[in-house]
């Protein structure tokens, strides 16, 4: 059986677009297309417990669409449809203020919100 260690997890976005990759217990950038640079994170002590959710920062209206977690290796793939919808506050949001998507459809988000958590996409 496969541990979270020796996985290679691939998320892309509905463009097909690199989101984040994890090889070898590690997040690779290398690959990582150009807009979700610097807005995209991994929790590397959860690899061990096939968790490999990502956190999407800076979230954008053009943020919207279908993500994808793909792990060949186990022949696994999870879908998740983002929506962000509201309109751009004049205001900054509170430090720390964040929304949490668990696999479920988010009707709406304001786009000062600093982050969201797609989904634990491996957990087993």
């Amino acid at each position: 059986m496969s541990t979270g260690a020796d996985l290679a997890v691939f998320w892309k976005d509905r463009n097909d677009d690199n989101v984040l990759t994890i090889k070898q217990s590690k997040p690779d950038y290398s690959s990582q297309h150009e807009k979700f640079k610097g807005r995209v994170e991994s929790f590397p002590d959860q690899y061990k417990k096939e968790n490999f959710s990502i956190l999407l920062k800076k979230v954008q209206q053009s943020d919207s669409g279908s993500y994808y977690c793909h792990v060949p290796k186990v022949k696994f793939e999870q879908r998740v449809q983002v929506t962000v919808t509201g309109e751009r506050a004049a205001t900054s949001p509170a430090p720390g203020s964040s929304a949490h998507i668990t696999g479920v459809t988010l009707n709406s988000l304001h786009l000062t919100l600093i982050s969201v958590i797609l989904f634990n996409c491996c957990s087993t």
